[in-house]
């Protein structure tokens, strides 16, 4: 049993480096894929490898896979479905938004972007918008997890994340 859940450990690490884009390669999926279902029926390790060798897909593969439409598209290197992964865990709406904004965008941008691009008062200077197609990515994003959230939530959330990345960038 020690052995099966060692090996469902290495199994999770080679699924985050896959989805990470580290590796590539349809031998990494398989073997993972034969670790899995092996950990999940208690059966060995060979008879996982050799059902996975005669090429029938799985439903794990599908789920790492997912849609070719969905993932077709890339956002700042992250597909659609990596960006959902990325937040299927998280529970909190600040968590969530932070991860996503840090992972679609540079700290950097994110301090020298706003959401609307309006200045606050007359004494501020207007930063330029964030790229639209992405902010509208992790709208979509939190919407789909987060369901009754509403898009000013979302943005009185980006704003505390911009004062976080202004915060950590200040101390270093």
């Amino acid at each position: 049993m020690k052995d099966v859940l060692r090996e469902l450990k290495k199994l999770r690490r080679r699924v985050e480096d896959l989805e990470n884009g580290r590796k590539s390669g349809s031998a990494a999926s398989t073997s993972c894929v034969s670790l899995a279902e092996s950990a999940g029926s208690g059966q060995s390790n060979e008879n996982a490898v050799s059902r996975a060798d005669t090429g029938r897909e799985t439903q794990f593969e599908q789920s790492i896979a997912g849609s070719p439409a969905e993932d077709a598209e890339l956002y700042n290197g992250n597909s659609l479905s990596a960006l959902h992964d990325m937040i299927s865990h998280i529970d909190k709406l600040y968590d969530a938004v932070k991860t996503l904004l840090r992972n679609l965008f540079p700290d950097n941008y994110i301090l020298s972007h706003s959401v609307s691009g309006k200045a606050a008062n007359k004494a501020a200077v207007a930063k330029p918008p964030f790229d639209a197609r992405l902010y509208n990515i992790l709208i979509t994003v939190i919407k789909s997890k987060f369901l009754n959230t509403t898009s000013k939530e979302i943005t009185e959330k980006v704003h505390s994340v911009q004062k976080y990345v202004a915060k950590i960038k200040t101390s270093v």
